[in-house]
């Protein structure tokens, strides 16, 4: 899921990839109103659907959490891949909240 604005976006816009790892949901990809500070700077804000969060069902909640927690990691690389490789951005950067989320982020930076 991405949000923009597209008064603002432009090809040179930075893209930031958001996660709270297992806590992720659909709220988080929804509208907020303290996106528009982000998104009126032409800042593009990412929500991959990572196996092992609450975006969709229990059955996708559990093929990517405990011992399959490496999906969920492998998800969030596959993203980032996806966005470099299709030439969407050259700025990508990873913002991430609780503990899940951070565990994600700081290993698939790694």
């Amino acid at each position: 899921v991405i949000k923009y604005d597209k008064r603002y976006y432009s090809e040179t816009s930075p893209w930031v990839m958001f996660t709270k790892g297992i806590e992720s949901d659909k709220s988080m990809a929804s509208w907020n109103r303290n996106d528009i500070p982000l998104l009126s700077r032409g800042l593009v804000c990412a929500y991959p659907l990572l196996r092992g969060t609450q975006f969709f069902d229990n059955d996708w909640l559990l093929k990517g959490s405990q011992e399959r927690k490496l999906t969920h990691i492998m998800d969030f690389i596959d993203s980032a891949i996806f966005l470099k490789t299709k030439g969407l951005t050259d700025r990508l950067a990873i913002h991430a909240t609780g503990e899940s989320g951070s565990i994600t982020a700081l290993t698939s930076i790694f």
